[in-house]
């Protein structure tokens, strides 16, 4: 099988890359240091698997691996390994196109290993710790996507990143007012009273990752 590892940092790319090689059905594996190079060496090498940061410096993890899950004639596996441990990171680990989810803490060498194996077979891999925090989130009252409506989950990422409601409303085809009327719901359902206050919470839960446009929860 073939593996492509899309991850900025050098010494996690080393890590993996070799860790990754000592796999003994791993027949090629290929880095990107940003999301644009992974989805054009994606395209070009058609890898089994992609091990993918969420952190990425030109485009949001998210928004990658929904590109990714585009590619034809058959998508790769997704598996994330990522220090990501906000909300909507835990939630959005359940989409059907993620095939994995690994922190880079503990034995990540060791899971690693399992996780190629599981997706390979056909299956997926979630440690322990990770389906635990998915409980958690999942059995929490005021859990963000229980609270807030799809539109407001789409505006939440451009609240996050400061805009106004006039730009997010260019942005999205919306009136300045209907942006501010959303707004001004989410900030009751958050408990917050100011923009600033909302601002803090948005990047907090995992809404405001530094991705190039916000990236909309889907």
């Amino acid at each position: 099988m073939s593996i492509l590892q899309i991850e900025d940092d050098p010494l996690w790319r080393e890590f993996c890359g070799a860790a990754l090689r000592e796999i003994a059905a791993v027949e090629r594996v290929e880095s990107a240091a940003d999301g644009a190079s992974g989805m054009a060496l994606a395209e070009l090498l058609q890898p089994t698997i992609v091990l993918i940061d969420l952190r990425l410096p030109d485009m949001d993890g998210f928004e990658a691996i929904a590109a990714l899950a585009r590619l034809r004639p058959a998508p790769p596996k997704i598996l994330i390994l990522s220090s990501r441990n906000d909300a909507v990171a835990i939630f959005r680990m359940r989409d059907e196109r993620v095939h994995g989810f690994l922190w880079k803490t503990g034995d990540v060498k060791t899971h690693l290993a399992a996780a190629v194996a599981e997706l390979a077979a056909g299956r997926r891999y979630f440690p322990e710790e990770v389906r635990r925090a998915w409980a958690a989130l999942r059995a929490e009252p005021s859990a963000f996507f229980k609270i807030l409506s799809g539109r407001e989950l789409e505006l939440m990422p451009y609240f996050a990143r400061g805009w106004d409601d006039a730009e997010i409303g260019r942005a999205l085809g919306l009136s300045a007012l209907t942006v501010k009327s959303h707004r001004q719901h989410a900030m009751a359902k958050v408990g917050v009273h100011r923009t600033p206050q909302l601002i803090h919470w948005a990047i907090r839960a995992g809404f405001g990752h530094g991705e190039a446009q916000p990236a909309a929860l889907h």
